[in-house]
């Protein structure tokens, strides 16, 4: 379990050591990667001589220029008194300090130097690792008292501390190989209009963390996370919101169901200090003490969907009956009696996941006089008709498109889907309609049939060679 940035790198490139300007900055906090110009940055200049071994052995006192290390590492919030932060050089070399010698001590003083008045144009140390005390000089004993007994084990002078060339600046450094990409594993999507945003565990708590005493009794559990609104902002009241669950199930609310606009409706990340099992998803937790609780999803939340607007519409269904699926019924896999479908659909190397209601289910409610019973959505076996032959299919399209096959094809069967969420998250309806019919790669056709996946499905008609 994460319990915070796990790693921190700082990959840095130089065009000229003495252009403060031309240094890019690569921020890696865990698994992202964050591009800083440093340029954006105060630039931090300081006077120091440094001792090496022996006690008269101390360099020229030079003038540095460069850029704070508390600056470079509040882009991913910042270090906490427990890390320890190592600097490692371009060929592999490395100094740990513990980060109090970052903050506490030498307040800004711990600086990456990008360039050094009193040295000649061969100067190459840049990014080099300066300390910046205020009386000008950084002896061993200086040293010592700065990192501790533990850090300082080993170096023979305050000079040894010093880190030329630093390609790497990391948080809780365990020799991890900082040159290669880490898959950066998303926890959380939020979707507001056409805006969508990845959140991974350290991107939601850069976003500022809360903890608050969940809502109800007194021995109940304190939460951190992230206020709902700082992540979708001030909505309507008749707002929609939609939810896809770690479970794959998905939801559809109103702003004012769950009180999306009160502040103390927390996205959790921890329960009483701890780390939730985010892998499955974040979970919605009220803390305000307005005295009317909120309907909050009980699964885990892995997107979070805002459109900007909620069109009411509805999947047609014809055959031996009439029925009509509304697009919330078909949002709300969650009210189901059963489980949502997958189909995996490859194309030009790439796979496609689509996830909604199986074909023959929404069937059910139609071949025949006997329907499922009940609300929501319900999967009852029984109500599937058994006489499938001679019975086809045909999935239309709002343009009129349509594609048709045998009903044996697809009876009983969960890789055929009408498809409401694409790769993880809600259909955009101005590329695809409320619906697609899709079906998963391993489908094995009769000879000679052709079938594409279907955008902007309306109706599903039933016919037979019989007049019914």
């Amino acid at each position: 379990m994460l319990r915070r940035a796990a790693v921190v790198a700082l990959a840095v490139s130089l065009i000229g050591c003495a252009a403060i300007g031309a240094v890019a900055v690569t921020v890696v906090s865990g698994s992202d990667r964050i591009e800083v110009d440093t340029a954006t940055l105060k630039e931090v200049h300081g006077v120091v001589s440094y001792q090496g071994g022996g006690e008269d052995n101390w360099t020229d006192t030079l003038s540095y220029t460069g850029v704070a290390v508390s600056d470079l590492l509040a882009a991913v919030g910042g270090v906490s008194e427990e890390d320890t932060v190592s600097f490692v050089s371009s060929d592999g070399f490395f100094r740990t300090v513990p980060a109090t010698a970052i903050g506490e001590r030498f307040e800004g003083a711990a600086i990456l130097a990008l360039s050094a008045e009193g040295t000649d144009e061969t100067w190459d140390e840049a990014p080099l690792l300066v300390f910046l005390p205020s009386d000008e000089t950084f002896g061993t004993q200086d040293m010592i008292a700065l990192v501790g007994p533990t850090f300082s084990d080993g170096l023979r002078s305050a000079k040894s501390l010093m880190v030329r060339n630093v390609a790497y600046v990391v948080v809780n450094y365990e020799g991890q190989d900082l040159s290669a990409d880490v898959d950066t594993p998303t926890v959380l999507s939020v979707v507001v209009g056409e805006e969508a945003t990845d959140y991974t565990l350290e991107s939601l708590e850069r976003v500022g963390l809360v903890t608050a005493q969940a809502l109800g009794a007194d021995e109940a559990p304190f939460y951190s996370g992230v206020s709902l609104r700082d992540l979708i902002g001030e909505i309507e009241a008749d707002a929609v919101i939609r939810f896809v669950y770690g479970n794959g199930r998905t939801d559809v609310v109103t702003a004012e169901r769950i009180r999306a606009n009160d502040p103390s409706i927390l996205v959790a990340l921890l329960e009483d200090g701890s780390y939730l099992d985010v892998e499955q998803g974040l979970v919605l937790v009220d803390t305000g003490t307005s005295g009317s609780e909120a309907e909050l999803p009980l699964e885990p939340i892995v997107v979070i969907d805002v459109p900007e607007t909620y069109e009411p519409s509805s999947l047609e269904l014809a055959g031996t009956t009439q029925y009509s699926l509304s697009r919330e019924v078909l949002e709300s896999s969650v009210h189901w009696s059963g489980a949502p479908a997958t189909a995996s659909v490859s194309r030009s190397g790439s796979e496609t996941s689509y996830v909604g209601l199986p074909l023959w289910r929404a069937i059910a409610y139609i071949d025949d006089e006997t329907a499922p019973v009940g609300d929501g959505l319900v999967f009852d076996d029984g109500a599937f008709g058994s006489d499938t032959e001679g019975v086809t299919v045909t999935v239309i399209a709002a343009d009129g498109f349509s594609q048709s096959f045998p009903l044996d094809l697809v009876a009983g069967d969960d890789r055929f889907v009408l498809a409401t969420l694409k790769s993880g998250l809600f259909l955009d309806v101005e590329e695809s309609g409320t619906v697609i019919f899709a079906f998963d790669d391993s489908v094995e056709l009769p000879e000679g049939m052709k079938l594409w996946t279907v955008k902007f499905v309306v109706r599903i008609e039933l016919s037979s060679s019989e007049a019914p």
